[in-house]
């Protein structure tokens, strides 16, 4: 994990019930935005996830990451980049069939999240982490269907239209 402040791991217990609900993730390919310490990933390879693509940008998340990949020999099904979210939106066109948005609450913008979930395969799935502060919102081209309260969290699945 990385020593900062900044990043705010879901825990163990969450990530479990998360995974619970998503059910089979085998032969996906993941897209992991705004990846913090990269667990979401690393937890979707460990079952059975093809491939994951992590962006995060800041430096002690990064080297997290960057260790864990090394640590646990997946560098050639985890790849992550080091970038802004926005950045990454306009540089990689890529495709996937499960998307993790996990934003700073105060960085959490309706546009940018309805621009992630067009990286999605039709009928596929995004997650977003919400505080209880700021519960989950209608998505051009996503369809709410269902959220879990976790305390200060929410868990929002939103399927492509």
């Amino acid at each position: 994990m990385p020593s900062t402040r900044n990043t705010r791991p879901m825990t163990h217990k969450v990530r479990a019930a998360l995974f619970d609900m998503l059910g089979p993730i085998d032969g996906l390919r993941v897209l992991d935005t705004y990846a913090g310490s990269g667990a979401l990933g690393f937890e979707a390879l460990s079952r059975g996830a093809a491939h994951v693509d992590a962006v995060e940008l800041a430096g002690p998340a990064l080297k997290a990451i960057q260790t864990n990949i090394e640590a646990l020999g997946v560098k050639s099904q985890y790849k992550v980049f080091p970038v802004r979210v926005e950045s990454w939106l306009e540089s990689f066109k890529s495709i996937y069939d499960l998307i993790f948005a996990m934003p700073p609450y105060s960085f959490i913008d309706k546009e940018i999240l309805a621009k992630i979930g067009e990286r999605l395969k039709k009928d596929s799935i995004m997650v977003i982490e919400f505080s209880r502060h700021s519960r989950p919102m209608e998505l051009k081209g996503l369809n709410l269907i269902k959220q879990k309260d976790y305390g200060d969290q929410i868990l929002a699945v939103y399927r492509k239209l």
